[in-house]
């Protein structure tokens, strides 16, 4: 998924924590959501991934950021992926 792959308008920022920046928006073309993340000013350290699927939506390893991100959907019951080592740093994404 390239960023030229997003649908531009619905992209937002929710959420910046230990100097990462986190955004949602929907893909160009498809349904579903994607994540994508980015750190300060290294143009190496970015990514973006993007899913059709409901429940754990995406999953993201991205280069120069050494936490795995994932974006579920509103109301999933994150319990499991906690217990497996996943930190929820907003309603809508874990990291570990």
């Amino acid at each position: 998924m390239l960023t030229q792959d997003l649908d531009v308008d619905s992209v937002r920022q929710v959420l910046e924590h230990d100097g990462v920046s986190y955004f949602i928006s929907k893909p160009e073309e498809d349904n579903g959501f994607c994540v994508i993340r980015t750190k300060g000013q290294d143009e190496t350290a970015w990514g973006t991934a993007c899913s059709t699927g409901t429940g754990k939506v995406v999953t993201n390893q991205t280069t120069g950021i050494p936490e795995v991100v994932t974006l579920v959907t509103d109301g999933y019951a994150t319990d499991d992926l906690e217990e497996e080592g996943w930190t929820k740093i907003q309603e809508n994404l874990l990291i570990r």
